[in-house]
Formats: structure tokens, sequence, C-alpha cells
């Protein structure tokens, strides 16, 4: 039986694989629905979404593990295991928008809202994902 996020690609011709993928990190789901209808805006459309959830100790390891021998490490899995996130996987409507990098408009836009409500370089806002490739596991690891 298809999901309904399959019937919803086939209707709108998007592809059915994530071309972006976000955290709103804990302390700023308040703002989810604005940073929605933010990237809705500039050509995102939502493929899947988390309902508010905590991220498991091997989520936030699987995640963030690339920073494991970094100082900060520590402190960055505590703060992302500390409250609820939201997780959103889109894909671009490349159709409306030929010729846009869908990764390097998500960074601008997870800037725009890490300048508008980050409290620190930790505490930003948002997460974006850097690469097709991140946006594909990092959605596995959330989604699966």
């Amino acid at each position: 039986m298809k999901k309904l996020k399959d019937f919803i690609c086939e209707y709108l011709s998007t592809p059915k694989s994530a071309s972006a993928f976000i955290i709103i990190k804990p302390g700023f789901l308040d703002y989810a629905d604005e940073i929605f209808k933010y990237c809705a805006d500039k050509g995102f459309i939502m493929h899947d979404h988390t309902n508010p959830m905590r991220l498991t100790d091997a989520q936030i390891h699987k995640l963030y593990g690339c920073h494991s021998k970094e100082d900060w490490y520590d402190d960055l899995c505590n703060y992302m295991g500390s409250g609820d996130i939201i997780a959103a996987e889109y894909v671009f409507d490349h159709d409306k928008y030929p010729n846009t990098n869908s990764i390097a408009l998500m960074k601008e836009i997870k800037q725009h809202f890490r300048d508008k409500y980050g409290k620190s370089e930790m505490k930003n806002c948002m997460h974006s994902s850097d690469s097709l490739e991140n946006v594909q596991k990092e959605g596995r690891i959330i989604f699966n």
C-alpha cells in the first residue's frame, strides 16, 4: 500500500528522495510553523516530518558522530537530548526554480533563522544537512 507522501510526490511530479533535511532544535519548536512556511515560500515541498520527538542517544551519536573528537561534542549531545526536536525532509521544486542548488539555499534559510533566533553557537535554532548524501543519511536516522 502506498503512503500518502508517495501519492503527493506523484501528483506534484516531485522526486521521491529528499533534497533537504532539517532539525528544529530543542527550545525552538515555537518557530516550526514559521520555518516551514519560509521553506515553502523558497520552493521546498515538505516530503515528511516528525511530530515533536526526543532524540535517542543512539540517534544523536549517529547524527553528530563526525564531531566526536571535538571538545564540545558531549555538550552538543547533551543539548540535542535535552528536549523535543522536529525533523523534516523536503524535496525542491526545480521546475519552478531551475538552476537552484537546494543545499545552498537551505543553508541560507538555516542561517536566516540562526541569525534571527539563535542564542549561541550551539543553541542556534536549526540544523540542515550539508550535502545530498547527508540528507539521505540523516533522514534514515530519524525516519527509519
